[in-house]
């Protein structure tokens, strides 16, 4: 079942690099993790000004997981955290803001369903709390990449089957109502593979979904995509590629409501078409299906490794940003690639790398009301665990084509924050009363306490006290009225956790 770990912002260095121009950019790294693995994939910019992260942490036993959902403000100051999930694996794959100002999340789960890996649909209020949760598929593996919430009511949720279709693998698409009932459910594919890795919602009330499907040869794919309308008739379903791969991880409408523009990886667009490794690509499209801009974003046009953009958005000035990982340039294994593109998603060469000895990745970005960019990925060079959470912020992006100074923060120690607290609440032995409490609280245990700690709701420790007794009295005068966490830790290590609220 969950657990809980540590959130740790890890003090680092300060560096500042001096590249072509406009030096007022600023360049963050934020990074959350414990001793195991934790990966953020989406991130969206919320009606309060929050950030909210959806990604998965790796429970204390290596081969559990847990959907894990992070919220910061702009600064990268935690707000809340929660994690979802059951005995086994759970991944979290993205999450949207609902109409009612709670979040629709997806993700995969072996713990529950039908069988094998299942769609697992999870709907929460604005503080984090499950109001209800869905599964999707059959007794195969089935994953789910995308949700988009329908104009009128209800979800469409976008990924793979390995359960129905005519295929090994086919794209799935699920609909649900708004309380997450079954609605209906449909399938895209030949004999091989196909995927839908992303979808959207568009101003005229149509839904996109993109992916890739694999050619008969198994040795080459076109980007896949669908457009339904708002009753759910197929408008568009067509294919885009030349002879080698061609992959669509991410799509957006843009923001006159005229097209739609797609990142994703290819080999098939020269210079590299003779090379089998994938180059960071993205196309414009326009309401007809034509395509209307396309080029690929390798530097000097070397072929040496892989670069994919697994993530697109559109500036304010209508240039896009497309973000994922080269391993081409830059000094680890993986780089974070920061493309920027011109309005037609050409190359403009505005583009730059960041990383360190390790890996950095990005999956999922957003912009904020100031125009400020956050990426959202993992990091093994630097943190707590073999993967650790990376939020990645740009302040300002140049409007030139000769790329962009930047000074780059790694921001230091902030707080350290219990995340999945109440999780550990399974087999509670402790008692606290009164509670809710104006002064004194009781502490009784069962067995000998050896320390207890009052923490913030946000998971700064308020309290701690070293002790050998089984009974503790508290005088709680000094601190305000509001919600609290106790953790109580007994003489053999177990530790629970229980809410108090102070008058």
């Amino acid at each position: 079942m969950n657990s809980y770990f540590k959130i740790l912002l890890s003090i680092l260095c300060i560096m500042t690099f001096e590249l072509n121009a406009q030096a007022d950019t600023r360049a963050r790294y934020l990074i959350y993790g414990d001793s195991t693995n934790q990966k953020g994939n989406e991130i969206i910019f919320t009606s309060n000004h929050e950030l909210i992260v959806i990604g998965t942490t790796n429970t204390q036993a290596s081969n559990k997981s847990d959907i894990l959902i992070l919220a910061v403000d702009t600064n990268g100051q935690m707000l809340w955290t929660k994690s979802y999930g059951g005995p086994n694996l759970e991944q979290g794959s993205s999450i949207r803001e609902t109409k009612d100002g709670g979040f629709i999340l997806i993700g995969t789960t072996n713990s529950y369903g039908a069988g094998g890996y299942d769609m697992y649909i999870i709907k929460i209020d604005a503080s984090g709390n499950q109001m209800w949760e869905s599964f999707a598929g059959g007794t195969g593996w089935d994953f789910a990449y995308d949700v988009v919430e329908k104009h009128d009511s209800g979800f469409y949720i976008c990924g793979s089957t390995y359960s129905y279709g005519s295929g090994n693998e086919d794209a799935y698409l699920v609909e649900l109502d708004k309380n997450g009932n079954f609605v209906d459910e449909w399938t895209w594919g030949n004999s091989k593979n196909d995927i839908f890795y992303a979808s959207e919602s568009s101003l005229d009330s149509h839904y996109v979904f993109v992916g890739e499907t694999t050619k008969d040869d198994q040795d080459s794919s076109d980007v896949l995509f669908v457009e339904l309308d708002k009753n759910g008739s197929i408008l568009l379903d067509t294919t885009y590629g030349g002879t080698g791969i061609d992959i669509a991880r991410d799509v957006i409408e843009t923001k006159d409501g005229s097209y739609y523009a797609i990142a994703g990886a290819t080999t098939s667009i020269q210079p590299f078409s003779s090379s089998p490794l994938l180059e960071s690509y993205g196309f414009k499209i326009d309401k007809t299906g034509a395509i209307s801009g396309i080029d690929a974003y390798t530097n000097s046009g070397s072929v040496n490794k892989d670069d994919e953009g697994f993530a697109i958005l559109e500036l304010f000035d209508g240039r896009f940003a497309v973000f994922g990982y080269t391993e081409t340039f830059g000094g680890g294994k993986e780089d974070i690639s920061a493309v920027i593109t011109n309005s037609n998603c050409g190359w403009t060469d505005a583009t730059r790398n960041f990383g360190f000895d390790q890996s950095e990745v990005i999956y999922g970005i957003t912009t904020d009301l100031s125009g400020t960019i956050y990426a959202v990925g993992y990091t093994n060079s630097h943190g707590n665990g073999h993967e650790d959470i990376l939020i990645f912020s740009i302040d300002t992006i140049a409007s030139t084509s000769s790329g962009f100074s930047y000074t780059l923060e790694i921001v230091p120690n902030a707080f350290s924050v219990q995340v999945g607290l109440e999780a550990l609440n399974t087999h509670k032995k402790a008692l606290i009363y009164p509670n809710p409490v104006f002064d004194h609280i009781t502490v009784s245990h069962p067995e000998t306490i050896v320390q207890l700690e009052i923490l913030s709701i946000s998971g700064k420790r308020l309290k701690i006290i070293q002790t050998n007794e089984d009974t503790l009295l508290l005088d709680l005068k000094s601190i305000p009225a509001g919600s609290y966490f106790v953790s109580i830790t007994d003489i053999n290590g177990q530790r629970e956790v229980h809410r108090l609220s102070k008058l």
